[in-house]
């Protein structure tokens, strides 16, 4: 299919750091990232949440137990429900997820973790299964499902960073989605949620889950991770354009 016709929900980058990691320079790290002053900073000796606004989307860098996690999703509802088609699926990544590895004191880690969300706008749960079936190798003779989720973890052994093992794990999903408003008493800690529009959109969603395996005593240099994550965005055009099958190309 064209893989243009996704639309990014989100971007997340994961990484798991010892007990040795120095949190000192997050914030800068945020900064440099986004190129913006942080909306929101909170911080303390063991986490750290810093929140960045920029046109279309807010960026999110957080540390807590040892997982640093830089996150991008839209800015629903102020403007969209989406970060831009798979066209800027490049763009974005160099300019996030790659500054990433460009930071003062990047810190070696034990794992390596790239999630991304698609969805792609569907009439009907009908339309939703014509377009995924010819992407999925597991699976046949689906024409008449309903209530559709598949989700399947394809491992496999890289020939770099010292033949690492990664899990590779897709979620496909066709249903209805619909924006929720959150608001929090501040007194209670009550969370109450209202529906932005009365009409749900019907979704065919994919989420790409790509990590390497837990392994005690691992340790990935920097070089390595950036194979890897190389790696990573790399599966994520092939399995956009080609579904399940780009996980065999």
């Amino acid at each position: 299919m064209d893989a243009n016709l996704w639309k990014i929900e989100s971007l997340r980058l994961t990484n798991f750091v010892d007990n040795q990691f120095n949190s000192n320079n997050l914030e800068k790290w945020l900064i440099n990232i986004t190129g913006e002053l942080p909306l929101q900073i909170n911080k303390s000796l063991s986490n750290f949440s810093g929140l960045s606004k920029l046109e279309e989307s807010v960026v999110k860098l957080e540390w807590r137990q040892n997982r640093i996690d830089l996150i991008e999703n839209s800015d629903a509802p102020n403007i969209k429900n989406n970060i831009g088609d798979f066209s800027h699926f490049s763009e974005l990544c160099e300019m996030r997820i790659l500054r990433y590895f460009q930071m003062e004191d990047c810190p070696v880690i034990d794992r390596l973790a790239l999630g991304v969300v698609l969805y792609l706008p569907v009439v009907s749960n009908e339309e939703g299964i014509r377009i995924i079936a010819p992407l999925l190798k597991s699976v046949i003779g689906i024409e008449n499902s309903e209530d559709f989720q598949l989700r399947i973890n394809r491992p496999v052994r890289l020939e770099i960073a010292g033949g690492i093992k990664v899990n590779r794990l897709l979620t496909w999903t066709i249903g209805h989605v619909q924006l929720l408003q959150l608001q929090i008493n501040i007194q209670t800690g009550i969370a109450q949620s209202t529906p932005l529009s009365m009409q749900s959109e019907m979704q065919l969603r994919l989420e790409i889950d790509l990590s390497t395996d837990a392994k005690p005593g691992r340790k990935i240099l920097l070089e390595q991770q950036k194979e890897v994550v190389n790696y990573f965005i790399d599966t994520v055009k092939k399995v956009a354009e080609s579904g399940e099958h780009g996980l065999y190309v």
